[in-house]
């Protein structure tokens, strides 16, 4: 169950991102993902070990309304945390590392991502599918997404210069693809 400190650092966390890209100049905005010129808002996943912001478009809003009101993650199999318990699905990418950055991949029947700690990447473009325990199957689009790796009750201070340089980090990125 996240804390009460996770709930504040993640609204702290989605303000901040909003104020990143609203200050950009016009020739930055040009290099962005498409999907951040198109409708949507922010949404996150939390606990006590990680932090994901998503830009989910309006379309994915209702599939992630739709999962969330039948009792499902808003992203199945997307994310897990370090400390959670070993499940028999195995895991695509480890990640351990600082300001890294995932672009169009598509992982199938894979836990796509296990986040350490103090970890921060982005992803762009990735398409996940997964069948879970019951044999239910989900498939779905993550476009934009920003994860950290969090420490229990860790400050927003310190989050918050994480989540600055991962966005920074990825605003270079976008530089040299354009």
């Amino acid at each position: 169950m996240p804390t009460e400190n996770s709930r504040t650092n993640t609204l702290k966390a989605i303000e901040e991102i909003t104020h990143f890209f609203a200050n950009l100049t016009d020739k930055e905005k040009t290099i962005l993902p498409s999907v951040l010129k198109m409708n949507g808002s922010w949404f996150s996943i939390y606990d006590d070990y990680s932090l994901g912001i998503f830009y989910i478009t309006e379309k994915e809003n209702d599939r992630v309304n739709k999962y969330l009101e039948k009792g499902f993650p808003a992203f199945p199999g997307f994310i897990i945390s370090e400390n959670k318990k070993s499940t028999d699905i195995p895991i695509a990418i480890v990640e351990k590392g600082k300001c890294n950055y995932f672009s169009s991949n598509h992982t199938s029947n894979l836990i796509a991502f296990k986040i350490f700690p103090e970890s921060s990447f982005t992803v762009v473009n990735h398409i996940h599918e997964i069948n879970d325990a019951s044999g239910q199957k989900f498939k779905y689009h993550v476009d934009l997404a920003f994860f950290l790796g969090t420490l229990p009750n860790e400050d927003w201070d310190k989050l918050k210069i994480r989540l600055l340089e991962l966005l920074q980090y990825s605003l270079n990125v976008w530089k040299t693809i354009q």
